[in-house]
């Protein structure tokens, strides 16, 4: 009976909230990056995204989609987020300009609010602005 009793309080113990001391104060923001024409698993990128990980951010695989209307900037979905999407932003205009990236423009990030209905604790960053398309004229007519 007594090693019964010491099994459920270590269980209790376990399963437990961590002491409020011990959280963070600042909830955890879940980044999703976008890279537009690099592609996501470029070096340059995985060494971002580590460095927003040890920021505290949570970061998601990166992908390589392109905001073409709104181009770079931090998306953010709540007015609550205003100041992690600004810290967001921050941290990242002083990381880019760092690295040698080859093929992109890269131009200040600034937050940008979405009317888009996403989780208010989700941030969308589009690093950079793709190359205009190519378009050919049309064939001459015979």
């Amino acid at each position: 009976m007594k090693r019964i009793i010491c099994r459920l309080v270590t269980i209790l113990i376990l399963l437990a909230p961590a002491p409020l001391a011990a959280q963070t104060s600042e909830p955890r923001y879940v980044v999703f990056i976008h890279t537009g024409p690099r592609p996501a698993d470029d070096p340059a990128i995985r060494q971002i995204a580590g460095i927003l990980v040890k920021s505290g951010f949570v970061v998601r695989a990166p992908d390589n989609d392109s905001d073409l209307i709104g181009g770079p900037g931090i998306d953010y979905f709540s007015d609550d987020a205003l100041p992690a999407a600004k810290r967001l932003a921050d941290l990242l205009n002083g990381l880019l300009p760092k690295f040698q990236i080859e093929g992109v423009t890269i131009k200040p990030l600034s937050p940008r609010k979405q009317s888009v209905k996403n989780p208010a604790m989700h941030l969308g960053v589009w690093l950079f602005t793709a190359p205009a398309p190519q378009i050919s004229p049309p064939a001459a007519r015979r």
